[in-house]
């Protein structure tokens, strides 16, 4: 069983990788085959294992791809029907909900192909929204689409995780009809405690905390907050995840085997050992149903199943058989859950768990405590291999944190929540003074955790990590595993350097690279020489709180291991191009900015940018072209105008610019400004990219950063044309993701994301 569910699962991440799904039928015919005949003969079983584990997979994705978005609606507005999956998550500005289609129809009112379930948003004013309601609504719809770029979140593959098949937006149209006829779902119960529990508690910060313990609403938890819990790696606590889940149990196990023998007839029925198990495993399901019963939620129910079943059913099975068949009963009930970065972390900590070696008697004084502590270090070493490929970093202030978090919030703050959140069933008053004392627990301990992610030096950034050093690094956390009394152990730690000090691949001096990255409807380029690193520009930001800064620059920082930024040239003050700024400030240490709009940023290094301005980084060239020092020029106009070449190559970065920019640089440079690639104005606008402009420029390829399906409609078909025209090759980076150019001595390289890293559920696979 263990080496079959290593290779069942080995089966699954073959399969992920194929860039499409190949045809079904000799697919299936030839894996079939194989299984077949591995069945008779035992020494191929562990070749039926494997091929068992890639078939279901391809079985199970290719089910998901029944149900698909018809490529052709997504320039209309379909009417849908269909009811509310999931509880609604509310803002001041919209509610968000997963909805399930169960008609639909194009703009002619022909009926067509489901898309199954969707995601969508209802921006304010928006109506009351219950879960499980019927409704009937007119929407915009696209396809499973977002950022991709290098080592970022890939939030496809979340999307098709999850089985969301398409995302979009509910229409303020009078076709609108709610049906307030309501179907049951448990997600009815969710939302009565939802509004109970912000009635009851005053504190708008604890009471989301205490609203993504109890029923697993994270939608209240404020960026800040979420960025303390990302820093000291407590995240997962907020999560109800196994290890909540498997706390319940563990509470409903004992407390039933210490009731149940008073009753004498009822330990006559049954053992108290198989009813404790079984009563263990009704809590969890409870508190599964209470959490939303989302997948990661499923995945942990699984696990407690398993390691519960065999006390109901009185057979013993050893703790390595029983981690076995939960891998194997997780993978079988989802075997796209491998996606996820959760369904390895609780596999990895659960591994950790059961390798680690007992130090001391127990009984002996201090026993359980020193257990405790060595079982966190272990799991903060054994980790490092899954948080370096998942987030390119590790927060060191884990360990301290965990430690202490853990226990307090396992055995204060979710029992007295929990027993409040059931007594409100009974008794208000009563059922307050419990909510309000884990309120109270939880924000005692945030001082301690905000204390410790101020600590910017304790989050440590990640190279992303090459096979070799992740061999080395699993080396190293073999030997740290190693019984008490083994010789060398401590030369696990020699192999674990390699994950930190591992540099990343470098320009050579006068080489360069220019990453114009995927941040939807606006821009951020990053410029690396040997020693020395430029941003242009940090792209858009949200009322909402989400911005590209934080979601997509810092991560692809980080996966270098870059911890400063040289330069920072903020082109001008429109959101799509400044939306993330505060946040790359706050996480990324900056020695310079220049901007065209120096009065809107609060920093100490700053300075205009103005025609003229020239610097020289390992022999690679940087200047500014426009705007000049009389400041005629406003807003777009005004963006900072950048080139930099090695003297063989070259690439403009012009911002937003239009035509009245473009004529005055013209008008100032005396010879032609020749570059290699372009990046297009203002997004491929109608009003930039002028004959003239692009005469004088001449690139051999220009790049549209721009939003998928933007509503400005970016880039015009026009621009493109004129591109065509001039003989200019096109890249978008709403169709190819993040566009990396690498600038050598004589020639350059043109990668896209989409080409190198895409999957079978990747938007260009559909």
């Amino acid at each position: 069983m263990r080496t079959g569910s290593g290779l069942f699962l080995l089966g699954i991440l073959s399969l992920i990788q194929f860039r499409e799904l190949p045809a079904l039928l000799p697919v299936s015919v030839l894996v079939l085959l194989v299984i077949l005949i591995s069945i008779r003969f035992r020494f191929l079983r562990p070749l039926g294992w494997y091929f068992s584990g890639f078939l279901w997979a391809y079985l199970i994705a290719a089910n998901v791809f029944r149900h698909q978005l018809v490529p052709e609606l997504e320039s209309q507005q379909p009417v849908v029907q269909g009811h509310v999956l999931s509880l609604p998550s509310v803002s001041e500005r919209y509610i968000q909900f997963d909805f399930q289609v169960d008609q639909l129809y194009d703009n002619t009112g022909r009926q067509q192909q489901s898309p199954g379930k969707v995601r969508l948003n209802w921006y304010s004013p928006y109506p009351d929204i219950i879960a499980g309601q019927a409704l009937k609504l007119e929407v915009r719809l696209r396809r499973p689409h977002g950022y991709m770029n290098p080592h970022g979140f890939d939030y496809e593959a979340w999307l098709f995780q999850q089985r969301i098949r398409a995302t979009g937006y509910v229409r303020r149209n009078i076709t609108n009809q709610q049906n307030t006829d309501s179907s049951f779902s448990f997600h009815i119960i969710r939302q009565y405690l939802r509004d109970r529990l912000q009635a009851v508690l005053n504190n708008p910060a604890s009471a989301a905390l205490v609203l993504a313990l109890t029923i697993g609403d994270q939608s209240a938890i404020t960026k800040d907050q979420w960025q303390v819990l990302m820093a000291t790696g407590t995240g997962h606590l907020l999560s109800i995840s196994g290890l909540h889940i498997g706390l319940i149990a563990v509470f409903a196990f004992f407390l039933t085997r210490w009731i149940w023998p008073l009753w004498p007839k009822g330990a006559c029925l049954l053992p108290a050992p198989r009813i404790a198990c079984l009563m263990a495993l009704l809590a969890a399901t409870i508190y599964a149903v209470l959490a939303g019963f989302t997948v990661p939620v499923q995945r942990s129910l699984v696990m407690i199943a398993v390691f519960t079943v065999p006390g109901i059913t009185d057979r013993r099975i050893a703790s390595a058989d029983s981690f076995a068949f939960a891998l194997l009963a997780v993978l079988i009930f989802d075997p796209l859950a491998v996606l996820s970065s959760s369904f390895w972390l609780s596999f990895g900590a659960v591994l950790i768990i059961l390798l680690v070696p007992a130090t001391g008697l127990p009984g002996t004084k201090y026993h359980a405590v020193r257990q405790w502590f060595r079982i966190q270090i272990f799991i903060f070493i054994g980790l490092f291999p899954i948080l370096a490929v998942c987030f390119n970093q590790i927060p060191m202030s884990g360990l301290l944190a965990n430690a202490v978090a853990i226990p307090w919030v396992s055995f204060i703050s979710v029992p007295l929540i929990l027993s409040g959140t059931a007594l409100l069933m009974l008794y208000e008053p009563v059922a307050t003074l419990f909510l309000d004392a884990g309120a109270n627990s939880l924000d005692m301990l945030w001082p301690l955790l905000g204390y410790l992610a101020d600590f910017d030096k304790l989050l440590v950034a990640v190279p992303q990590a090459s096979i070799i050093t992740l061999v080395a690094t699993l080396i190293g956390v073999a030997l740290l595993f190693l019984p008490a009394g083994m010789p060398a152990k401590w030369l696990g730690l020699v192999w674990l350097l390699p994950l930190f000090f591992s540099p990343p691949e470098l320009p050579d001096t006068g080489e360069f690279e220019a990453v114009i990255l995927d941040v939807g409807q606006g821009l951020a380029v990053v410029v690396r020489t040997r020693h020395h690193l430029l941003l242009y520009d940090t792209g858009p930001g949200f009322r909402s709180g989400f911005n590209t800064g934080w979601a997509v620059i810092i991560p692809f920082l980080n996966s270098y291991g870059i911890n400063k930024i040289d330069l920072i040239i903020q082109s001008h003050g429109d959101n799509d191009h400044i939306g993330g700024l505060e946040d790359v400030l706050d996480n990324i240490k900056v020695e310079k900015i220049l901007s065209s709009v120096p009065a809107q940023i609060d920093f100490n290094a700053m300075q205009a940018c103005h025609a003229g301005q020239k610097w020289t980084w390992d022999s690679v060239e940087f200047e500014i072209l426009s705007p000049d020092k009389t400041g005629t020029l406003a807003g777009n106009n005004a963006s900072c105008v950048l080139k930099v070449g090695n003297g063989r190559n070259s690439v403009l970065i012009p911002g937003d610019i239009e035509n009245k920019a473009e004529t005055l640089l013209l008008a100032r440079s005396s010879t032609p400004i020749n570059t290699t690639v372009l990046i297009a104005p203002h997004h491929g606008s109608a009003t930039s990219s002028s004959h003239g402009f692009l005469r004088s420029v001449s690139p051999d390829y220009v790049i549209v950063s721009a939003g998928f399906l933007n509503r400005y409609r970016l880039p015009k078909q026009d621009i493109i044309d004129r591109y065509k025209h001039f003989g200019i090759k096109t890249l978008n980076t709403a169709d190819t993701g993040a566009i990396s150019i690498q600038f050598d001595k004589n020639n350059f390289t043109i990668t896209t994301e989409r080409g190198k890293s895409s999957r079978f559920w990747s938007f260009s696979n559909q």
